[in-house]
């Protein structure tokens, strides 16, 4: 069974067999790049299994995993980059993409073979993460768009409605084609691929961050964290009528 995280710069991925691994993007400050590491989640250890040369500004909110190939795919300035995880090799060099535009929120549609994702207009996001990271500065026009791996060329299916999308906050169920990510309002969104329409548009029960969707059990999982006790929560979150439920408290995790 393999598992979809994402964890500071890290999208945590996979279990094989009985052994757990970890993959991501590991940020080197005082070399300014990149690498695509290995983590073992016992010991914490990471082991460097390629130097991504030329890989610009990017995030946990843009890497997204294909269950099927275990090919693992990073999104920054200039295109998509396409890492087999079993090798660490870089398999597809980026394509230019768009320009103009941020993307954030990438999901890959293993039935299709396509990406889905949000773009932000340059003219309504800033770029105030120290690391170039996106983050929407305020209300403004972004898209629901996808994005064919091969070329890196974008389709924009619909106009979102002018909110404040948390970046990373998202999922998307490639069964039933279904989109969904939250807002900094507590909004969840669920968007139809297919109808590109939105079918569902809740207030959360309560504040959210990390959603992730488990297709074995049509679940959506979140964190949820207490202000006032200073505690995360691993919740279970209902897309259509936006209730948060806790399943357990989680100890040291800050």
């Amino acid at each position: 069974k393999k598992l979809l995280l994402n964890l500071i710069f890290l999208s945590i991925i996979t279990s094989i067999q009985s052994q757990t691994v970890i993959y991501g993007v590991e940020y080197d400050s005082p070399s300014s790049s990149y690498n695509f590491v290995s983590v073992d989640p016992n010991t914490g250890l990471v082991t460097t299994l390629n130097s991504l040369i030329g890989l610009q500004s990017v995030s946990n909110a843009v890497t997204t995993y294909n269950q099927d190939s275990s090919f693992y795919h990073i999104q920054d300035n200039e295109g998509v980059w396409t890492i087999d995880v079993n090798t660490g090799s870089v398999i597809v060099t980026p394509s230019p993409v768009i320009t103009n535009s941020t993307i954030s929120d990438l999901h890959y549609d293993k039935y299709s073979g396509v990406y889905y994702a949000i773009e932000f207009e340059d003219t309504t996001t800033s770029y105030s993460s120290p690391l170039g990271f996106p983050i929407p500065s305020s209300k403004g026009i972004s898209y629901f768009i996808s994005i064919i791996p091969s070329t890196g060329a974008i389709t924009r299916i619909s106009t979102l409605p002018e909110i404040n999308i948390s970046i990373g906050c998202s999922s998307y169920d490639d069964l039933n084609k279904t989109f969904t990510f939250v807002t900094n309002q507590d909004v969840i969104y669920s968007i139809d691929v297919n109808l590109a329409t939105i079918i569902s548009s809740p207030v959360l029960s309560k504040s959210i961050k990390e959603l992730k969707f488990d297709g074995s059990t049509g679940t959506y999982y979140a964190l949820e964290f207490d202000f006032i006790l200073a505690i995360n929560y691993l919740v279970t979150v209902d897309p259509s009528n936006g209730t948060v439920s806790q399943i357990g408290s989680i100890t040291g995790l800050s």
